[in-house]
């Protein structure tokens, strides 16, 4: 865990950030943008880990990842998109934490 007890961000997340952001500027990634943070963050973490793992989303990186997209497109997540799949993906694994 990173400081004030945050999970790390994985490099699948910060790619669908990525292509969410790419989508809604015409392909470009600006420096300092919360994609750029993620990646970066992201390969930090892979290499200082020795490799990629896969993590569960969480509602947290859900949010994260819905705020970056509602702030690009007129306070609008539309149906299908990624960070809808990570909010559903999110719902279910909180879901399946409950139930255990």
């Amino acid at each position: 865990m990173s400081k004030g007890g945050e999970k790390k961000w994985t490099q699948a997340e910060a790619s669908l950030i990525q292509s969410t952001e790419a989508r809604k500027n015409n392909g470009k990634i600006e420096k300092g943008s919360l994609a750029a943070k993620a990646q970066s963050a992201a390969a930090k973490n892979e290499k200082a880990e020795g490799g990629k793992k896969k993590t569960e989303w969480t509602e947290e990186r859900a949010s994260c990842v819905q705020s970056a997209e509602a702030k690009k497109n007129d306070g609008k997540i539309e149906k299908g998109s990624h960070p809808a799949k990570a909010q559903s993906a999110a719902a279910k694994n909180e879901n399946k934490k409950a139930e255990t």
